[in-house]
């Protein structure tokens, strides 16, 4: 495991992101952890937070990419 520091507007940034997917999806806050996880590395190696939506399984071969 990496140790990193998140200045807190990339903190802020990120669970921003968090709070407005899992407002569609609730039941995902139960991941929030991981997926916060998820989107601080994947800024650590883009330099950018993506743009996603979380879906349900079933759910997910609807959404586009």
């Amino acid at each position: 495991m990496k140790l990193v520091i998140v200045p807190n507007e990339l903190r802020d940034a990120i669970n921003a992101k968090l709070d407005a997917a899992i407002a569609t999806e609730p039941g995902a806050a139960l991941d929030r952890d991981e997926l916060y996880s998820q989107l601080l590395a994947y800024f650590d190696e883009h330099g950018q937070l993506p743009e996603f939506v979380i879906a349900k399984k079933e759910d997910a071969a609807k959404v586009k990419p």
